[in-house]
């Protein structure tokens, strides 16, 4: 499949890598947020820069360069990359980190250096949260980027 010309133009990609993170990142503030939580504006820049956007940039970015002339910009695919693309980082930190002893409200979750039955649900919670947000990044990288783009013929 030749998609040499159908890639869109570089400034809507370029838009698309700086708007498409906040949004997530502002949905995952406001879950953050709350009375005995950070501030929502406070939980957004905490989210921001140590969640979306690296993952944008350090994950995304070479998504992006690898695959976008091997697959044509989709809604879904955009979806899918975007899911993995904010999934990927916290799964590797889960699996790759080493702890003694860790707890989440007061539930073990590390002991003895190993992951609890407890500690695997709330890592694949944490992993299925933020796959379902980049699918939201990706959905919004796809409206930035690709919607009501045609590809020159």
């Amino acid at each position: 499949m030749d998609l040499e010309n159908s890639e869109p133009p570089t400034w809507r990609i370029m838009a698309a890598f700086l708007i498409a993170p906040i949004i997530p990142a502002a949905l995952y503030a406001a879950l953050l947020a709350g009375p005995w939580g950070p501030t929502y504006l406070g939980a957004l820049k905490m989210v921001a820069v140590f969640g979306a956007y690296p993952a944008a940039i350090l994950f995304g970015v070479p998504a992006y360069l690898v695959l976008k002339r091997r697959v044509k910009p989709s809604f879904l695919s955009l979806c899918l990359v975007g899911g993995a693309v904010a999934a990927t980082p916290w799964l590797l930190l889960a699996v790759l980190s080493n702890h003694d002893y860790a707890t989440i409200n007061n539930r073990v979750t590390v002991q003895n250096g190993h992951r609890t039955w407890f500690g695997w649900i709330e890592t694949f919670k944490l992993v299925g949260q933020c796959f379902v947000l980049g699918t939201v990044g990706g959905a919004v990288f796809w409206m930035v980027a690709v919607s009501k783009w045609k590809p020159s013929s």
